[in-house]
């Protein structure tokens, strides 16, 4: 129940029992006093104060019924603009819940980028390291390569000495026998 139909209820009460009062105060000093004009006069006069202040408290209520219905109407559209700022809330709460997610996705992926760059320049020094390493073994093998031609001309060398050493023993054996034969 509202505030302003408690308020409404409380006052028809006070209303109705003011009058219940009266009128019961009226009857009671016209049973008991049937034939004293002064007593009637009396309660004429409590009548028309009654009635002048019946009159206000009608008045009272009619104004504070006025009073509630435009508190009613402004908690109305109060409850309205509620409303719509609730359903901007909830909206706005699903966009932060979103960016929030967003952002962890982005972190995740800037830590992931992070982490390739870190391993793109460990494989740039390997890389590196690794050229290196070929271009000394390309040097070793050049100088291997000059060593196995120094050691093909050594090798031819001592063929050709060997070859002439052989080709001279036959002449001096051939001499030998030459003279031996003589």
């Amino acid at each position: 129940m509202c505030e302003c139909q408690i308020i409404m209820k409380k006052l028809f009460n006070i209303l109705g029992i003011n009058f219940l009062l009266v009128l019961s105060i009226i009857t009671a000093i016209y049973l008991k006093n049937n034939n004293n004009t002064s007593i009637i006069l009396k309660n004429e006069s409590t009548n028309e104060t009654n009635k002048k202040r019946l009159e206000e408290l009608e008045k009272e209520l009619l104004e504070t019924k006025d009073l509630l219905d435009k508190e009613y109407t402004f908690s109305s559209k109060l409850l309205e603009e509620n409303k719509k700022l609730q359903g901007i809330l909830n909206d706005y709460l699903k966009i932060k819940a979103e960016l929030e997610e967003f952002k962890e996705l982005l972190d995740n992926e800037y830590t992931l980028n992070n982490e390739l760059l870190k391993e793109k320049e460990k494989f740039k020094i390997k890389i590196s390291d690794l050229e290196k390493e070929i271009e000394n073994l390309q040097n070793q093998l050049i100088q291997s390569n000059k060593n196995v031609t120094q050691l093909e001309n050594i090798i031819q060398e001592i063929k050709k000495t060997r070859t002439n050493k052989e080709s001279e023993n036959k002449k001096i054996n051939k001499q030998l026998e030459e003279k031996n034969l003589n």
